[in-house]
């Protein structure tokens, strides 16, 4: 799909989307489609959308709106919550789950100079992430088997680092890899394949696991 298409995509269903529709899931993908594009004071807007549902003072959501003509319908929203947590890990943070690979293309979250992504696990690994403005400290907090497999590979800066435990690098905020080196595939081009969005839904799945066993 070329990025006109997706755009013109993005444009025509927000207009079709009904305003006070149980929306969060509508605009936390177009929150993420618009960082896709490149595009964060759109991005921003949806993302902004999504706090309409969102009741005090305990910050409940709700399936709707409070000033929709129906009310808020189901409180305690949670599908409203994982639209949400999509719009910033696969929006804000631009992580992708590939095959062999897994990307990131961070963005600041509104209203913030920072944010980080805390215990983020990739193939038995444990990342740190801090995002600010112009650049992104990587952290490797373990390595299951302590033999420095790992590589980030900056688009930006166009650097290869292999990570070791405890180590902490810094790259320009932008499009990023991690790839292992015994797979014997250096990338070369962080951008995902048309239709690697679909990879969401199997990431989603890594992402609730890793909450839900922080949590309980």
């Amino acid at each position: 799909m070329s990025q006109e298409v997706r755009q013109n995509d993005l444009v025509i269903y927000e207009e079709l989307t009904d305003k006070y529709g149980p929306d969060t899931g509508t605009w936390s993908m177009h929150t993420v489609g618009w960082l896709e594009l490149g595009n964060q004071e759109k991005a921003n807007e949806m993302f902004s959308t999504m706090f309409r549902n969102v009741n005090g003072p305990f910050k409940i959501f709700s399936e709707k709106p409070p000033g929709s003509p129906d009310g808020q319908r189901a409180v305690n929203f949670i599908t409203g919550m994982g639209g949400m947590l999509q719009a910033v890990f696969f929006g804000y943070g631009g992580i992708r789950q590939m095959e062999k690979t897994m990307e990131i293309n961070p963005y600041v979250l509104p209203g913030a100079s920072s944010w980080s992504i805390l215990g983020l696990k990739y193939r038995g690994y444990d990342l740190d992430l801090e995002i600010e403005d112009n650049e992104v400290k990587v952290t490797l907090m373990h390595d299951p088997d302590d033999n420095d497999d790992l590589v980030l590979w900056s688009e930006e800066d166009d650097s290869r680092d292999e990570l070791e435990q405890g180590q902490t690098v810094t790259i320009t905020r932008g499009k990023a890899v991690f790839y292992m080196k015994s797979d014997n595939e250096i990338p070369t081009a962080p951008s995902p394949p048309d239709g690697a969005t679909s990879l969401i839904a199997q990431s989603v799945l890594v992402f609730m696991a890793a909450l839900f066993a922080k949590l309980f």
